[in-house]
């Protein structure tokens, strides 16, 4: 099986950015002519993409045929990758980005000035030398993911040779060394400590984890009579002889299963299977897993359904999903006089070719919105959002109140009467569906008086993951931020 994060990468990243692939195809650039020019600069800016768009899925064979001499490049990422391990290689080709600024070209030669964003390896060996070398290659791998970006501008010389435009040796290898040569040192990882007898803490770190059914397709839930159920785990490093614990639980934290996983030969993936004996109650269950120390190290919830319900479309939300204002930034609720709504969801994986349909409504269940959305374009973003419908009022009843109390008189002996008690928090849900029904994502968010103090409720029970169920605001289908 393929490392975890190639597999993220292969479901939507299969290129359709590759558009040099057909264009580097087309009748060599002859002549010096305007018509000319601009072909071969189309040309150059086509190999250019290519060559970061391969970059950024980490394809080193690919990456090395943009340059007129591949050979010793892909010998250069080879080293890069068996000296700091694949991932943190993939990692840090997802870091980068690029825009090609100016192209120019003069009969065989050609030059494109080009601006590169990547994770900044002085910060990344800061580290490393802090720590005396980070743990794995999965530490290294989260250092490189959350490192700060730097920007630095390249030339990158051209060469037109047998009927396509080149990169250089020397400029792709400039280009190279810059993005990825910091993972050429030994010192970023540490020296592995010898074995003991007693089991250590080997902090496994998950890349991703999904519920699957008997076929190993990925689903989001089961039905209560389901015979076959089973949890996907992947991790950033690959282990050897490694013996994982896992159970399941119900909602109520009661185990319903126990078995273990034995990780052979450098495998970085786990299959938590279960056959129940019997039918399921409908709600939450979680697995969780430990280490071989009994070191917990990851849990994930998936939800069963009673027959004839419709399971909810498999996507993993990630943590930054949620509410916004009209600045785009988070909100946890909104106040009263609020008429624009909107919701930024974040998938860990991107998704093409859904068609969703989407609804806001109130506490009563009143529609305040429809919307369709078709996602021609692959994206990891799906937005949506309201304007509140004219003359529609969160709180009705406080301008009757209003109205009643100026239309009134009150005589000066008339005592004041006792404050009334704090109002009921109003509700917009956002429910978000397939175009066939599947539940897709819906999310609930309070909507309070501007001038009011809220006590949030502290008494409501936990689940096995430690979350209190219902809290305002929370994605309730998917598996959000479960990773």
């Amino acid at each position: 099986m393929t490392h975890s994060a190639k597999r993220i990468l292969s479901i939507g990243c299969v290129i359709l950015l590759l558009s040099g692939t057909v264009s580097s195809c087309k009748k060599r650039n002859t002549g010096n002519s305007r018509d000319a020019s601009a072909v071969a600069e189309q040309q150059i800016r086509n190999t250019l993409d290519d060559f970061f768009a391969y970059i950024k899925v980490a394809k080193t064979d690919k990456i090395s045929a943009r340059s007129d001499d591949p050979a010793p490049l892909e010998e250069y990422l080879r080293e890069v990758t068996e000296t700091s391990g694949t991932k943190p290689f993939e990692t840090s080709c997802r870091r980068v980005d690029a825009e090609v600024v100016s192209v120019t070209s003069s009969g065989e030669e050609g030059s494109a000035e080009v601006k590169v964003s990547y994770a900044d390896p002085q910060t990344i060996k800061e580290k490393a030398a802090l720590a005396g070398g980070f743990a794995d290659i999965g530490k290294l791998s989260e250092s490189i993911s959350t490192a700060p970006v730097v920007t630095k501008e390249f030339k990158l010389d051209m060469h037109h040779v047998d009927g396509s435009w080149k990169i250089t040796s020397r400029s792709t290898r400039e280009i190279l060394e810059v993005l990825f040569g910091y993972l050429t040192e030994t010192d970023l990882i540490a020296e592995i400590p010898e074995t003991t007898t007693e089991p250590v803490t080997m902090n496994i770190s998950v890349f991703d984890a999904y519920w699957v059914n008997e076929k190993g397709e990925e689903i989001g839930g089961y039905y209560c009579s389901e015979k076959n159920i089973c949890l996907y785990v992947y991790t950033w490093n690959t282990y050897t002889n490694v013996d994982i614990k896992y159970e399941y639980l119900d909602a109520s934290g009661s185990i319903l299963y126990t078995n273990s996983f034995f990780m052979k030969n450098n495998t970085d993936w786990i299959a938590c299977a279960w056959k129940p004996e019997k039918a399921l109650p409908e709600g939450d269950i979680y697995c969780r897993l430990y280490e071989p120390s009994g070191e917990e190290f990851h849990t994930s919830k998936v939800t069963i359904f009673n027959e004839g319900e419709m399971i909810p479309f498999p996507i993993t939300w990630t943590e930054d999903s949620g509410w916004l204002d009209k600045d785009g930034n988070p909100v946890e609720y909104y106040t009263e006089d609020t008429t624009l709504f909107a919701y930024r969801g974040s998938s860990l994986k991107p998704y093409q070719g859904l068609s969703l349909k989407y609804r806001f409504v109130d506490d009563e269940g009143q529609v305040l919105y429809e919307g369709k959305m078709d996602l021609e374009q692959e994206t990891e973003t799906f937005m949506f959002s309201m304007e509140l419908p004219e003359g529609y009022t969160l709180y009705p009843e406080e301008s009757a109140e209003t109205t009643k109390e100026t239309s009134g008189k009150t005589s000066a002996t008339e005592e004041t009467t006792a404050p009334t008690e704090l109002p009921e928090p109003k509700h917009i849900t956002l429910i978000v569906e397939t175009e066939d029904g599947q539940p897709f994502l819906q999310s609930t968010v309070e909507i309070r008086k501007a001038d009011a103090v809220y006590t949030p409720d502290e008494t409501a029970p936990g689940t096995p993951d430690g979350t209190a169920p219902g809290t305002p605001g929370e994605t309730t289908l998917g598996t959000p931020g479960e990773t």
